[in-house]
């Protein structure tokens, strides 16, 4: 079951900030880096996040994935896409990607090496759009997929 999350209250965020530092830290493995930022996010931290759209991935009433996003000048950007390792590959990512609103053009990045998150945005429509290095020998990808209506900002 999908539905928005409410950062501000405090279990909320605690739990976010769980699935953050376990899904990341394996990300970060990964990719070979461990400055991620949602790494050394703090509960407060989350809770201040208030322009972010926020959702949750549920098995029972058990939060364990969540996304995250913001709209700017009508481009959607991902901001954190993160799954409980413990509940990995059991579509929880897929579900929250397929859930962001399709009107709007969104844009996300990941770790170039982080191989399951490349493969789940190629798969749901994104392109690849370009490559950043962020540290030496670190390479995060920039992907974009068009809006429903095919206009971009």
């Amino acid at each position: 079951m999908v539905s928005e999350l409410d950062p501000t209250h405090a279990a909320v965020a605690e739990r976010i900030v769980e699935i953050q530092q376990a899904a990341y830290a394996v990300e970060a493995e990964l990719i070979g880096f461990e400055g991620i930022p949602q790494l050394g996010e703090t509960t407060a931290d989350v809770q201040s996040r208030t322009a972010l759209h926020w959702l949750g991935s549920f098995v029972g009433e058990r939060l364990v994935a969540l996304i995250a996003w913001e709209i700017d000048g009508g481009l959607l950007d991902i901001d954190r896409l993160a799954v409980d390792p413990q509940f990995a590959r059991q579509g929880h990512g897929r579900r929250l990607v397929q859930a962001v609103p399709r009107e709007h053009a969104t844009i996300v990045s990941t770790g170039s090496a982080n191989a399951p998150a490349v493969a789940l945005y190629l798969s749901e429509g994104f392109t690849e759009t370009g490559r950043t290095e962020i540290a030496p020998g670190i390479l995060t990808t920039q992907f974009h997929r068009p809006g429903k209506t095919g206009s971009d900002p």
